[in-house]
């Protein structure tokens, strides 16, 4: 990043200060938004998330009307990151470190588990950049398919489920932005 000429500040955010911060914290702090933090969120041009986690369920027992006061004091912030990703004027990208909690989570040993995220990057692949161009393709189809719809029916064996979506915006994430990839999302 510093080699391409980007001004780089990272920040580290952990699942105990997280767990310490809604178990601890007054009304007062849970609505407060930083602003070093809102103002990265209306003047970086690239943001890089790297995810990983000592403990998978470091929130279960924290009451989740606290983790709504969250929510709720976050939603502006959340929404000028929505508008500038979708206008491009904020490139950001989203991708897992791999790590034990992860790994236990999906049944792996760690080294299993790193092996399985590099697959899922394409990485092993011969022509990775191609299989991201595939899975573009294939999901631009659903994306494509879902424009204009007012309702989704989903049935099964084991599921009857009906849903709007009336008014929403898909988006094909197609590993440029989330690695690995591979989903279809709303706005």
């Amino acid at each position: 990043m510093l080699e391409a000429g980007a001004h780089v500040t990272p920040s580290l955010y952990d699942d105990r200060f997280e767990e310490d911060f809604y178990k601890y914290g007054s009304d007062d702090q849970l609505e407060w938004i930083s602003p070093i933090r809102q103002l990265a969120i209306e003047k970086a041009d690239a943001l890089i998330k790297l995810r990983a986690a000592d403990n998978t369920r470091y929130l279960t027992n924290i009451n989740p009307e606290r983790q709504k006061v969250r929510q709720i004091a976050m939603k502006d912030i959340l929404e000028t990151y929505t508008k500038r990703a979708a206008v491009g004027d904020l490139r950001w990208v989203l991708t897992q470190y791999p790590c034990s909690a992860f790994a236990q989570e999906a049944d792996m040993s760690l080294r299993e588990y790193e092996d399985f995220i590099f697959s899922a990057t394409f990485a092993d692949q011969s022509n990775p950049v191609q299989c991201w161009r595939d899975v573009h393709d294939k999901q631009q189809h659903w994306v494509d398919w879902l424009a204009g719809k007012k309702n989704v029916v989903v049935r099964g064996p084991c599921v009857d489920l009906s849903l709007s979506i009336d008014g929403r915006t898909f988006i094909n994430s197609d590993g440029k932005s989330n690695m690995p990839s591979g989903e279809i999302f709303r706005i």
